[in-house]
């Protein structure tokens, strides 16, 4: 399923993960999407002394919603993130 795809569908089930408002309230990017498993990685950085930060999270293909795998801003860099979906997917999670 694509970014897009989800969005729309997070949208439809009643959610607003994705609405602009709530993205810029949490200075939320999505950063890396992985369209077959459904893993993709946010950047938040709350304001200019705050460093930059990664969380995995996952989207359910089913109801639209999202989950955050680990810890909110558990990594430092966007490989890191990534590395710890490929960990996941590895151990079969």
């Amino acid at each position: 399923m694509t970014l897009t795809e989800f969005k729309k569908l997070n949208k439809d089930s009643g959610r607003c993960w994705f609405d602009t408002e709530t993205m810029r309230h949490f200075s939320t990017e999505i950063e890396f999407w992985d369209a077959a498993g459904g893993f993709f990685v946010t950047s938040e950085k709350f304001n200019r002394m705050d460093p930059k930060t990664y969380t995995v999270r996952m989207a359910d293909f089913n109801s639209g919603r999202v989950q955050t795998v680990g810890e909110f801003r558990q990594e430092n860099s966007l490989q890191d993130a990534v590395n710890r979906i490929i960990e996941f997917k590895k151990d079969g999670k």
